[in-house]
């Protein structure tokens, strides 16, 4: 199964790669029309960065696709295998490949601030995985992913302001801790929902599968923005 999921995983990262395709034709553009100068590595870390931020999405949306589109789920539920297995082997090969690609920025040092930027990545990887459950719809999931990832930066930024008015801290790690706080502070309700619906999945519809983010989720993303509004002359 781990090696399934590698090639679907694989799969996904060519297509994504597909991106790559826009460094010659940025470079043949910008010599006939646009005339700025674009060295080839200013286009390779802006296209890098796109394929990054793609795969994360892309590779958590489509973690469950083969199965919905299928109809595999009966099959994978049927396996000799405990669910929480079945959940590292789904979760390990993306996350893996993509913890490879942040490797690659930061040895080219595509990230000014790599952590942050790791951080960054890696919750709107996560929130894609944790959602795949809840949603069937491509454009609710997408949905579903602006708002946490928005929700994420603002978030972020209120915690690093925070801090910043206690000095306490200096600025360049008040930033890095607002924004690991608050991926902790959206992801953890969010994969604990992730982890309850499929332990107790099964092949009844889908609204029977989302009571952990009516009563987790969804309650832990209103208090945040409950904080955010009660304190918004300050955090502005």
């Amino acid at each position: 199964m781990l090696k399934k999921e590698f090639r679907d995983t694989l799969k996904i990262l060519l297509e994504c790669s597909s991106i790559l395709l826009a460094i010659p034709l940025a470079k043949i553009l910008d010599k006939l029309f646009f005339h700025l100068g674009w060295s080839f590595r200013d286009v390779f870390d802006i296209t890098f960065i796109v394929i990054l931020f793609v795969f994360s999405i892309f590779s958590g949306i489509y973690i469950f696709q083969s199965e919905k589109k299928d109809r595999g789920f009966e099959y994978l539920l049927s396996l000799p295998i405990k669910r929480s297995k079945i959940i590292f082997c789904k979760i390990f090969p993306r996350l893996s490949i993509l913890l490879l690609l942040l490797a690659v920025t930061i040895i080219f040092s595509i990230f000014d601030t790599p952590l942050q930027a790791c951080t960054t990545v890696i919750t709107l990887h996560l929130s894609a995985v944790f959602l795949s459950l809840a949603v069937d719809s491509l454009i609710i999931h997408f949905t579903g992913i602006f708002i946490l990832f928005t929700l994420f930066q603002l978030f972020s930024n209120f915690i690093s302001h925070f801090i910043n008015n206690l000095e306490v801290f200096q600025v360049t790690s008040t930033a890095f801790f607002g924004e690991l706080l608050s991926s902790l502070i959206l992801l953890i309700p969010l994969g604990i929902s992730f982890i309850l619906s499929f332990k107790n999945f099964d092949l009844k519809p889908l609204k029977f599968h989302t009571k952990p983010y009516l009563f987790i989720t969804i309650p832990a993303i209103v208090i945040q923005i409950l904080i955010l509004v009660l304190y918004y002359n300050k955090y502005i």
